[in-house]
């Protein structure tokens, strides 16, 4: 539950500079409009970004989550400008995206990191992994 509310609090973090970007240059007639904002995410991300959806329609900001399940396809809705933002990669993916697709993607903050999977064929549980042990070389 704590790594849960970490990674709610980096979401909210990384969303400032764009809150920012977005609430700039209003005047107040617009003040009491909606901003609708889509962002990419991965399907499992859902549950993490709900509570932040839900913080941001008190500040008249309507954040629509559009899911994913295949990784090229969030940069590809983004560069399609299907999306206003997406929030997925590191920075490696993004830079070797950038390269093959002739695009210029850019981050503009950071968010949390989802968990990794370990996969292997030889140790069946990760107690089985110390320095003595040759089976995960």
């Amino acid at each position: 539950m704590k790594q849960f509310f970490k990674r709610l609090s980096l979401g909210v973090v990384a969303l400032v500079p764009l809150l920012f970007a977005f609430g700039c240059g209003k005047n107040s007639a617009s003040a009491a409009q909606t901003t609708t904002i889509k962002i990419g995410i991965m399907s499992s991300d859902e549950r993490i970004w709900q509570p932040i959806v839900q913080k941001l329609k008190k500040q008249r900001i309507n954040l629509k989550l559009v899911e994913f399940s295949d990784y090229n396809q969030p940069n590809k809705a983004l560069t399609d400008h299907q999306l206003d933002l997406n929030s997925f990669q590191h920075y490696d993916f993004l830079a070797s995206w950038n390269k093959s697709h002739d695009t210029d993607i850019v981050a503009i903050g950071e968010t949390y990191m989802t968990r990794g999977f370990m996969y292997s064929q030889k140790i069946k549980s990760i107690s089985q992994i110390n320095q003595s042990n040759q089976a995960w070389r």
